[in-house]
Formats: structure tokens, C-alpha cells, sequence
């Protein structure tokens, strides 16, 4: 496959279909925000999908739900199109050992990423474990009384407060941004867990609502305000995860940091 299926009438795949996958290279949009060769960041891209099946012994059958997590330092991402047109090759598709199905899509993925992926696929899945659950901190959406649409991200807009350092979690369901390809709304919510100087609250948010009309990927985003955030703000160590609502049955939720905390395990509310 040499280009992108985004935007473009595609017909799915009736059998297993690697050649599908897309690469999108992580280096042109990094050099955009003044990456070129380390990174100021580690971090993972945590993929959900929802909506996989395959037949099963017997010809039965199965369903379950696929966690992939890629690492940050990857050459490429995937594009979604492509992942969920992937995965959904696999429909008619029999696999009677689930662990060597696992080790064949991790294969693939870690081709097409040139990287090395985790991936879990579960199939005994407790209800309850997947209730949403509130991001940590303060939430900032109520910050503002009124605020002017941005055409794009304004890190000039972030300002600190006091001298002291303090440790802080905030967060914000307002994040959207817009699909580079197809300028379809991208919207979810945003965990930012920082230490430093206070960041003003109706600053981040403001800066945060300046991204509405931003076209560019998932990870993109998380990481032009990670950088931002970073110069603007100074503050001593940054985590920012950003949990993207489902599109095509898989949601997307990039995290990047400095410090040693984990991307957080949640699944929100508008998952």
C-alpha cells in the first residue's frame, strides 16, 4: 500500500491483508516543532480497538478487544485507516491458537512501525473493568467566562504565576484538533501532570481551545504541546496524555513525558 486510505472509498478486505498497513513517518512533523535527532520525551501511543473478530475452532466465531502500545521512539505511526481495514481482514480469517494470532499482528506491526509493539488481545473481559473513569486533578474547562477561535496553536498564550514550585495534575475535556487529511474533528480530553512554576489555568486552557481548527495526527498534537508547554512554562518535569474518542471502533491516546510516571489507564467517559 503505497498511499494514505484516509478520505478514500475503500472496500474491505475479505482475508488476511498486511500489504494494507500504512506508515506515516514520525520525523516531518517532529522537525516542524524543532526535533531533529533526541528527543526531549519518552513515551508510547496506546491504540484500543474495539470492534476485532476472527473464526475460531470449529468455525466458531470470536471476538475481543486489542491493546497496542507503540513506543514513542518508533520510525513510523499507523495510519488508523489502514490499522482498522488490517484488523478487520481478519473477520473471516480462522486462528485457532490465540497466542500465535497475537505474535502474527505484533509481527506485521512491528514491521510497519519499524519498531518493536506490545500488544494484548483480550477475550474474557470483566464489564465492569471498562467503566469510564475520571481523569486525576483539577478539571480546567470552567476557567474561561470567554475566549476568541484561534486558525492555530498559540503557545504565546502560556503564562506561570509565583515563584515557588509546586506538583500539579490538571486536565480538560475541551481538546480537538482536525484530521490532516480529511480535516475531520478530532475531539478528546487532555491529563497534563507537570512540576514547576504554576502554570495559570486559564492560560493552558486557552492554549488548549487554540488547537480547534489544528489539522495534524494524534501524537503530533500531544507532542507540539508537550514542547510548548516545556519552553513556554519551564517547568522541571511534564507528562501529557491526551485520550482521543473512538473513530472506526479504535481510540488513540498518546502520552509523552520527561519524569518516570506511566501513562495513566483510564478510559474517560467520552470513550
Amino acid at each position: 500500500m503505497n498511499k494514505h486510505l484516509l478520505g478514500i472509498h475503500t472496500a474491505y478486505p475479505e482475508k488476511y491483508s498486511p500489504e494494507i498497513l500504512f506508515p506515516i513517518s514520525r520525523k516531518e512533523s517532529r522537525e516542524k516543532i524543532g526535533i531533529k535527532n533526541q528527543m526531549p520525551f519518552n513515551g508510547l501511543d496506546i491504540w484500543n480497538a474495539w470492534e476485532f473478530s476472527w473464526i475460531g475452532k470449529n468455525g466458531i466465531p470470536r471476538v475481543g478487544k486489542i491493546t497496542i502500545k507503540i513506543p514513542a521512539d518508533s520510525e513510523n505511526i499507523i495510519e488508523s485507516k489502514s490499522l482498522k481495514l488490517y484488523l478487520n481482514s481478519f473477520t473471516m480469517v480462522q486462528h485457532n491458537s490465540l497466542s500465535e494470532l497475537t505474535q502474527l499482528i505484533k509481527n506485521d506491526l512491528d514491521v510497519i512501525t519499524q519498531s518493536s509493539i506490545r500488544i494484548d488481545i483480550e477475550t474474557n473481559i470483566n464489564a465492569e473493568s471498562l467503566n469510564p473513569k475520571p481523569l486525576p486533578g483539577l478539571c480546567i474547562d470552567k476557567k474561561l467566562k470567554k475566549f476568541s477561535e484561534k486558525k492555530s496553536p498559540e503557545p504565546q498564550l502560556l503564562k506561570v504565576c509565583g515563584k515557588k514550585n509546586i506538583n500539579e495534575i490538571l486536565h480538560s475535556h475541551l481538546l480537538k484538533s482536525n484530521c490532516p487529511i480529511t480535516n475531520q474533528p478530532d475531539t478528546g480530553s487532555l491529563l497534563i501532570q507537570y512540576q514547576g512554576k504554576q502554570i495559570e489555568s486559564s492560560t493552558l486552557l486557552r492554549y488548549i481551545l487554540s488547537f480547534r481548527q489544528h489539522n495534524d495526527f494524534h501524537e503530533s498534537c500531544v507532542e507540539k504541546m508537550f514542547v510548548d508547554i516545556k519552553e513556554y512554562c519551564k517547568t522541571e518535569s511534564l507528562a501529557v496524555q491526551a485520550f482521543y474518542s473512538r473513530r472506526g471502533g479504535i481510540d488513540i491516546n498518546p502520552f509523552r513525558s520527561d519524569t518516570k510516571i506511566k501513562a495513566a489507564d483510564i478510559r474517560t467517559w467520552r470513550q
